[in-house]
């Protein structure tokens, strides 16, 4: 069961003060209103005029993975290009988030992934750079002595 986040528009969400040494602050999410007659199904909805019709808009959540290989040398190329691809679609459709883009050159790769509320931005991360390192080592054996290092994914730049 996935989770929608509210949209926030203008005003600013309100928030409910609990009280002291209680939880923090929850926002309460302001709904969006329109104008009865606007938008596709208003008469349906069976408000009068001069009324007006709620609705609430969910919010996506995307992340932005960037990775670069060891040394930035250019191994993501050809048949590791296509295999990397492959791995990442695979990831997605096991872990249950969706990749809105795949960006790959040779030295780097970018994924924007969008993640609904049960997925945090940093598994997703730990998860792109070890199952993708670890699938392309074991398909090309090669890439170790090209990057003389038993990782693929460099440490110093995230």
């Amino acid at each position: 069961m996935s989770t929608a986040f509210p949209r926030f528009d203008r005003p600013a969400a309100r928030t409910s003060q609990g009280a002291p040494g209680s939880s923090p602050a929850r926002i309460t999410p302001l709904p969006v209103r329109r104008a009865a007659g606007a938008g596709a199904g208003a008469g349906a909805a069976g408000t009068a005029q001069g009324k007006r019709a709620v609705e609430m808009v969910a919010l996506e959540c995307l992340h932005l993975v960037s990775l670069f290989t060891v040394g930035r040398k250019p191994v993501l190329v050809g048949d590791v290009a296509f295999e990397l691809n492959q791995a990442l679609e695979e990831l997605s459709e096991q872990s249950g988030y969706r990749l809105v883009s795949v960006a790959t050159n040779p030295d780097r790769l970018d994924v924007l992934v969008e993640l609904d509320g049960l997925h945090r931005p940093e598994s997703v991360t730990r998860e792109v750079r070890g199952l993708t390192s670890l699938r392309l080592m074991q398909a090309f054996p090669a890439l170790r002595l090209k990057l003389r290092s038993n990782r693929l994914w460099d440490e110093d730049r995230l």
